[in-house]
């Protein structure tokens, strides 16, 4: 009898609607976190009340892991979270880097490779095309650009 059961997949819905109306605190260079809930999953049949649901989601957070998380515990006290991957913002003082190139620079909440190498060597991160577009269906890069940039490359050669 379903309405005798606890439907798992109801309870996580309600709680990634808590997730989503969040206010975190926002960085004044990156803006806010934006969350995507990324996968859903849960239940077994049609006819079964669902005893299990779970959901993946990323936060491109512009503030610390751990202010994020915290506030994400405040408000969703009884929920299970595993943390897969977590990383902070990272900013790179690159300025004389960008004008040798004749470039100027810009302030991104993406995340990139750049966090890989942040201890290693002050990184830039170069790029043709309009970053509005970017992982779109519409995404795309104009030759004019991308021949703009590979003038750029050799220029770090």
């Amino acid at each position: 009898m379903p309405k005798k059961g606890i439907n798992a997949i109801e309870i996580l819905i309600e709680n990634l609607r808590i997730l989503k109306k969040i206010k975190f605190e926002e960085d004044s260079n990156l803006g806010k976190s934006p969350i995507n809930i990324a996968l859903i999953s849960g239940g077994t049949a049609q006819n079964v009340v669902p005893d299990y649901a779970e959901a993946e989601i990323v936060i491109r957070n512009s503030v610390e892991a751990d202010k994020i998380l915290a506030k994400i515990k405040e408000e969703l006290k009884d929920v299970e979270i595993e943390i897969i991957n977590s990383s902070n913002p990272i900013y790179n003082d690159v300025e004389d880097i960008a004008q040798a190139l004749g470039l100027k620079t810009k302030t991104l909440p993406y995340f990139t490779e750049a966090y890989f190498f942040k201890d290693k060597a002050r990184v830039i991160i170069l790029g043709a095309g309009d970053e509005s577009d970017a992982h779109t269906t519409g995404e795309k890069v104009k030759i004019k650009d991308l021949n703009k940039l590979i003038k750029i490359y050799l220029k770090l050669i």
